[in-house]
């Protein structure tokens, strides 16, 4: 796609313009309840998952997996990544505003601590220092109770309540 060109050359002009009008229209308008409802149809077993009762005991039998990941986890990572690319590429108000427009949406399509990291960032760099300390701290709380090490987000949250966030400790 045209963004990852951009992305890829380093024209970040083409691509801030470009990812705008992309993610406003493809991303912006869908429903977040609708894709919600999608993936809740989704995760329902098929119909006929049973095994067949007449299998011989001499044929071998192949049993599959099928996992998917919920498109509501799309949306968010594609929102994030694109969020995460204004912070890390503009300093303009209007281009950070619009960054926090984005990563606000993915927050409400998956709960992520990458996601939520990606907001306390943008809104540390556009001076809302408190709103930095909540959502990093939910980003913190989350990592840790899916199993993760959330070592760096506190170092992370550390550096944005002294006020001098002035590296970022990842990438994401």
């Amino acid at each position: 796609k045209k963004l990852d060109y951009f992305m890829g050359v380093n024209d970040t002009t083409n691509y801030f313009k470009s990812a705008i009008a992309y993610y406003d229209h493809y991303y912006m308008t869908i429903s977040v309840d609708s894709i919600k409802r999608t993936d809740s149809s989704r995760s329902r077993p098929p119909v006929n998952s049973k095994p067949s009762p007449d299998v011989s005991a001499t044929s071998k039998s192949v049993i599959k997996t099928i996992s998917y990941s919920p498109i509501a986890q799309y949306y968010t990572r594609e929102l994030n990544n694109a969020a995460w690319y204004f912070y890390k590429n503009s300093s303009n108000p209007d281009m950070l505003s619009k960054a926090i427009e984005w990563s606000a949406r993915s927050n409400e399509f998956f709960n992520n601590y990458d996601a939520m990291d990606t907001y306390a960032h943008l809104l540390f760099k556009t001076n809302n220092r408190n709103g930095a300390v909540v959502w990093l701290q939910k980003a913190i709380t989350l990592k840790k109770e899916r199993g993760f090490n959330a070592e760096l987000l506190e170092k992370e949250l550390s550096a944005i309540q002294s006020g001098a966030l002035t590296i970022d400790l990842h990438e994401h």
